[in-house]
């Protein structure tokens, strides 16, 4: 039943009050007629010395921009009506799902949360990777003093034990282990990583690469805390103007649009014997589906639709290029969609380079693909000289 706009903005309101109760708020979409500057808001409570707070993470397709503010200095009626169409309130008890139609008008649909089921998921240490009374967590702020989860990091929390658990299946054998993490953020998994695979007793060295100076301070001052100084390192820099390195593993988690693709192209001259990247939005292919052929031309029509066949395009493809320059290549799902609207996962190993299997099939399929949707992928740009060398020594050739 259709409400009106200020009945939407009184429900997140009210939520954002109830910090203790809280897990995030998610707004995005636009309404037809209206284009807010950011294409998502996600709002999250957080406790800095000891004050809670609300942080808010504005994404504006390329880059996030992280603020933390009081409850009472949010203006949540004025980022809703920049034309935002959809809002979720997660909270520990509740589920609210806030549609707003091109009219106006707010269609609120909300629905119970089992708490106990959630309290219980929290508590199943033993399963985990690494306990939530883990030392790391408390100094990344994913748990408190007594080793306990915060309930509103634990979307964090169960992102980083399935990132564990996929690193720990895939590692190189070697008697170092070098990582570099582009694109690294606040480095909850950097340092989750580092810190497992000293546990494990590996030996480790690893790169956090950010573009933004406050991460790296940030960053730089939590590993001399943990006593890691001498084995981690952070850089200021964008992923692009980074100069590849030889490394062992390349993580790159939610690097936007085409840093995602600077990301892959960083790991394969770097050689990097395995690739972990999740990728984020896709504005670089889903701008150029516009003359795509029939019959699959009706799906262009709808911007939602539109948007997820570029979704899939664009990791498709970058799935293939990685294959034809040899690496063995899948696409998962690392974590429920629940825990993170962004869940898919490429992982990629590089076979060994005097196995010369080069992936004809794949250069097909790369061919097909960007002559079928008539575009021009950013990575086959950036990639262009590799995949010359592979055409060139191939039978076909």
């Amino acid at each position: 039943m259709a409400q009106p706009i200020t009945s939407a903005i009184d429900e997140i309101e009210k939520a954002l009050k109830e910090t203790s109760l809280l897990n995030r708020v998610i707004i995005s979409g636009r309404r037809k007629g209206f284009s807010p500057v950011e294409k998502r808001i996600d709002i999250r409570p957080v406790t800095v010395r000891d004050e809670d707070l609300l942080q808010i993470v504005y994404h504006d397709g390329r880059r996030d921009l992280t603020k933390n503010f009081s409850p009472s200095e949010i203006d949540i009626s004025g980022i809703v009506k920049m034309g935002y169409a959809n809002i979720l309130i997660e909270q520990v008890n509740k589920r609210t799902e806030i549609r707003i139609s091109k009219s106006g008008d707010a269609f609120i649909h909300r629905s119970k949360v089992d708490a106990s089921k959630q309290s219980r998921e929290h508590d199943r240490n033993k399963e985990r990777l690494l306990r939530a009374d883990d030392p790391i967590f408390f100094a990344l702020g994913l748990a408190d003093k007594d080793g306990k989860l915060k309930p509103s990091r634990s979307d964090k929390f169960i992102q980083i034990d399935n990132f564990l658990r996929i690193i720990a299946s895939s590692i190189p054998e070697s008697k170092e282990i070098n990582i570099v993490d582009l694109g690294c953020g606040n480095a909850y998994l950097t340092f989750a990583v580092h810190h497992f695979l000293i546990k494990q007793g590996r030996k480790v060295k690893t790169v956090g690469v950010d573009v933004k100076q406050q991460s790296r301070l940030r960053n730089t001052s939590l590993s001399d805390q943990l006593g890691y100084g001498e084995s981690m390192e952070f850089i200021e820099s964008e992923i692009s103007d980074f100069a590849p390195r030889e490394t062992d593993i390349v993580i790159a988690l939610h690097a936007c649009d085409t840093a995602t693709d600077d990301a892959i192209t960083w790991g394969v001259r770097s050689n990097a014997k395995l690739l972990l990247i999740a990728p984020c939005c896709h504005h670089d292919v889903n701008e150029q589906l516009k003359e795509i052929k029939s019959p699959l031309h009706v799906m262009g029509r709808n911007g939602l639709v539109r948007e997820r066949m570029a979704d899939l395009v664009t990791d498709s493809l970058r799935a293939a290029v990685l294959r034809a320059l040899g690496f063995k290549t899948e696409i998962v799902e690392f974590v429920a969609s629940e825990h993170t609207p962004r869940n898919l996962l490429i992982r990629a190993a590089r076979r060994a380079q005097e196995s010369h299997e080069y992936d004809l099939d794949s250069l097909h399929d790369i061919d097909n693909l960007i002559d079928y949707f008539v575009i021009k992928p950013f990575l086959l740009e950036q990639l262009s000289e590799e995949l010359r060398k592979v055409r060139a020594q191939s039978p076909l050739s």
